[in-house]
Protein backbone atom coordinates (compact mmCIF):
# COMPACT_ATOMS: atom_id res chain seq x y z
CA UNK A 1 0.00 0.00 0.00
CA UNK A 2 1.07 3.56 -0.64
CA UNK A 3 1.15 6.42 1.78
CA UNK A 4 -0.20 9.94 1.70
CA UNK A 5 3.05 11.35 3.10
CA UNK A 6 5.23 13.00 0.47
CA UNK A 7 9.04 12.90 0.40
CA UNK A 8 11.31 15.30 -1.45
CA UNK A 9 15.07 14.81 -1.65
CA UNK A 10 17.97 16.44 -3.44
CA UNK A 11 21.73 15.84 -3.61
CA UNK A 12 24.34 18.25 -4.93
CA UNK A 13 27.91 16.95 -5.15
CA UNK A 14 31.17 18.61 -6.15
CA UNK A 15 34.25 16.48 -6.77
CA UNK A 16 37.86 17.39 -7.44
CA UNK A 17 40.60 15.02 -8.54
CA UNK A 18 44.13 16.04 -7.58
CA UNK A 19 45.90 13.14 -9.24
CA UNK A 20 44.97 9.77 -10.74
CA UNK A 21 44.93 8.39 -7.17
CA UNK A 22 43.38 11.17 -5.00
CA UNK A 23 39.88 12.71 -5.08
CA UNK A 24 37.89 14.84 -2.60
CA UNK A 25 34.20 15.71 -2.55
CA UNK A 26 31.69 18.02 -0.88
CA UNK A 27 28.00 17.22 -0.88
CA UNK A 28 24.75 18.56 0.47
CA UNK A 29 21.63 16.42 0.83
CA UNK A 30 18.20 17.88 1.48
CA UNK A 31 15.33 15.88 2.93
CA UNK A 32 11.78 17.22 3.23
CA UNK A 33 9.00 15.04 4.61
CA UNK A 34 5.79 15.77 6.43
CA UNK A 35 7.32 14.62 9.75
CA UNK A 36 11.04 15.32 9.22
CA UNK A 37 13.23 17.79 7.34
CA UNK A 38 17.00 18.13 7.31
CA UNK A 39 20.02 19.36 5.39
CA UNK A 40 23.03 17.07 5.61
CA UNK A 41 26.56 18.15 4.69
CA UNK A 42 29.15 15.58 3.71
CA UNK A 43 32.89 16.00 3.04
CA UNK A 44 35.31 13.26 2.17
CA UNK A 45 37.89 11.77 -0.07
CA UNK A 46 39.14 8.61 -1.69
CA UNK A 47 42.51 7.12 -2.52
CA UNK A 48 43.12 4.51 -5.20
CA UNK A 49 45.41 2.09 -3.39
CA UNK A 50 45.96 -0.26 -6.29
CA UNK A 51 44.48 -0.93 -9.70
CA UNK A 52 41.27 -2.31 -8.19
CA UNK A 53 41.24 -1.26 -4.49
CA UNK A 54 39.89 2.08 -3.25
CA UNK A 55 39.94 3.47 0.30
CA UNK A 56 37.50 6.24 1.20
CA UNK A 57 36.31 8.30 4.14
CA UNK A 58 33.53 10.83 4.76
CA UNK A 59 32.34 13.14 7.51
CA UNK A 60 28.59 13.89 7.69
CA UNK A 61 26.83 16.49 9.86
CA UNK A 62 23.83 18.80 9.96
CA UNK A 63 23.21 22.20 11.51
CA UNK A 64 20.20 21.43 13.69
CA UNK A 65 19.80 19.55 16.95
CA UNK A 66 16.40 17.89 16.55
CA UNK A 67 18.03 15.42 15.97
CA UNK A 68 21.66 16.29 15.40
CA UNK A 69 23.62 14.19 12.93
CA UNK A 70 27.35 13.49 13.07
CA UNK A 71 29.06 10.47 11.55
CA UNK A 72 32.47 9.43 10.28
CA UNK A 73 32.66 6.67 7.69
CA UNK A 74 35.57 4.61 6.43
CA UNK A 75 35.32 2.20 3.56
CA UNK A 76 37.15 0.03 1.13
CA UNK A 77 35.97 -1.26 -2.19
CA UNK A 78 37.25 -3.73 -4.73
CA UNK A 79 36.62 -3.16 -8.41
CA UNK A 80 35.54 -6.08 -10.58
CA UNK A 81 36.73 -5.21 -14.08
CA UNK A 82 35.26 -7.49 -16.74
CA UNK A 83 36.11 -5.07 -19.54
CA UNK A 84 38.71 -6.22 -22.04
CA UNK A 85 40.35 -4.03 -24.64
CA UNK A 86 40.52 -5.65 -28.03
CA UNK A 87 43.38 -4.76 -30.26
CA UNK A 88 42.34 -3.63 -33.72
Amino acid sequence: NGTQHSDKHYNITLTQSFSPKWVVFAETQGIKRDLYADNLFRYGGAYLLGKDIQLDTALTFNTKDTPSVFSVNFGASYRLDFHSDKEQ
